[in-house]
């Protein structure tokens, strides 16, 4: 297996990929059942602390990175060097180790081809902070690639929800589609298969939770009483907690948004470069309203 500058090994072609099931960064990225490490394993995604991230790459699992797993990462975006330690910088890190590798200069290709450009899309579990939004800017124009993020809650850390919120909108405001991570839909029928044909990112984690959507049916089509199993508890809290952040989420997304539009942000007191980053969250806003939290 093919090593980058980096120490990170690396599946050489696509076809390899879909053939043997693997991602492109060599490791798991199958997130767990949930009934598997409790409040601490942060790929049940039930973790407080922990960010995750699963990159997507044209529907090629890229892999799955996750903060504070060792020494911060040194990689560039362009000239720049850049450190960091949250799953964005690890993503990015890695995104420029494999950039000038066959399988990268293969889907590059394969793009071209299609005079389509490259699409990444980022599964995350809290929003990307002020400081990874302004690092992913810098990347998606670097590497004219498209972005897609899906967003299971609203990051609280670092500057707080507020600065959070506007630059989850920054990105947005630079043609970065923002959306849910909706990873309670039952209308997707609980994929097991990606559209590529590799195994979902879900698989293990929705088997489980189909047991708080379905009911027992008797032969007579009347609904079953029956005392609720341990995982089947286990699935409605995850359900309820999912649900509770996600509302949460919006609700300060929303005021952000309401701020924005009544200008209780004050701009005639902002600075020249503040009032046209303040245009552009402007510019954002019928964007976000249309297009956060609703899942493609």
């Amino acid at each position: 297996m093919p090593r980058g500058k980096y120490g990170t090994y690396f599946t050489s072609k696509v076809e390899s990929c879909i053939s043997k099931d693997k991602p492109i960064v060599s490791g798991n990225y199958i997130f767990d059942p949930i009934d598997i490490g409790g409040g601490n394993n942060p790929f049940t995604l039930n973790s407080e602390y922990a960010t995750v991230v699963l990159a997507k790459v044209c529907g090629i699992i890229f892999g799955r990175f996750c903060n504070n797993t060792g020494e911060p990462k040194k990689y560039k975006i362009g000239e720049e060097t850049i450190i960091g330690d949250h799953s964005e910088d690890y993503f990015m890190a890695t995104w420029e180790e494999l950039w000038d590798e066959p399988i990268m200069k293969q889907i590059r290709a394969l793009q071209d081809l299609q005079g389509k450009p490259i699409v990444i899309t980022l599964k995350i579990t809290k929003s990307p902070c002020d400081q990874c939004s302004k690092k992913l800017i810098k990347f998606i124009q670097h590497y004219n690639v498209n972005l897609r993020l899906k967003i299971l809650r609203l990051y609280s850390g670092d500057q707080g929800p507020i600065v959070n919120s506007f630059a989850l909108l920054s990105l947005a405001s630079t043609g970065v589609a923002v959306k849910m991570w909706d990873v309670l839909a039952k209308e997707k029928g609980f994929q097991k298969k990606t559209k590529r044909g590799q195994t979902h990112e879900m698989k293990y984690m929705t088997q489980h939770l189909k047991s708080s959507f379905l009911m027992t049916i008797d032969e007579d089509d009347a609904v079953e009483e029956k005392e609720k199993s341990n995982i089947e508890l286990l699935s409605d809290a995850f359900r309820k907690q999912i649900l509770q952040m996600q509302e949460d989420s919006k609700q300060q997304l929303q005021k952000r948004l309401i701020e924005m539009n009544t200008k209780e942000l004050h701009v005639k007191k902002l600075k020249q470069p503040s009032r046209k980053i303040f245009c552009n969250y402007q510019t954002a806003t019928i964007f976000m309203q249309y297009q956060i939290w609703k899942t493609f």
